[in-house]
């Protein structure tokens, strides 16, 4: 596992000014490292919120950092990928699947991190399943709503 803090976070429904350095671009991170040549990143958490350290194991469901705007982001979200290497750069994303969700809807509305920061309420038009249905070993598509449990 890898980890890196201190990154502040941007202001809420900011517009960026530029590019942080290529160490700072996902902000606060944690990489967490599951199989060979296999880790999981979780980026742009809060300044001071990561709360594991290099080489601890995790367990499932314990918090390892809280959600924010650190980084090159102008809106608070979880970037999330799977690659090859500890951090985000450089790295080679890899294909996955989630063991279990439960689909809720789809945001019908197209946005980018730049354009939902300059929204005023930060809403987004969101259709929903009707009833949330359980997904198996599948990867969700972009702008999925989901429940993980």
């Amino acid at each position: 596992m890898g980890t890196h803090d201190g990154v502040p976070n941007n202001p809420p429904q900011g517009v960026l000014t530029g590019s942080p350095p290529i160490r700072d671009f996902a902000g606060n991170w944690v990489s967490i490292r599951i199989a060979p040549r296999r880790y999981l990143l979780y980026a742009h958490l809060v300044p001071g919120s990561v709360r594991v350290r290099t080489g601890q194991r995790v367990r499932r469901g314990q918090v390892i950092g809280l959600l924010g705007n650190s980084g090159n982001t102008s809106t608070p979200h979880l970037h999330f990928q799977v690659s090859d290497r500890p951090g985000f750069a450089p790295v080679d994303s890899v294909p996955y699947v989630f063991n279990r969700f439960a689909f809720l809807g789809q945001i019908t509305d197209e946005f980018t991190d730049e354009n939902l920061a300059l929204r005023p309420t930060g809403e987004l038009a969101f259709a929903p399943s009707g009833s949330p249905r359980v997904r198996r070993q599948e990867l969700p598509l972009d702008r999925n709503v989901l429940r993980f449990r």
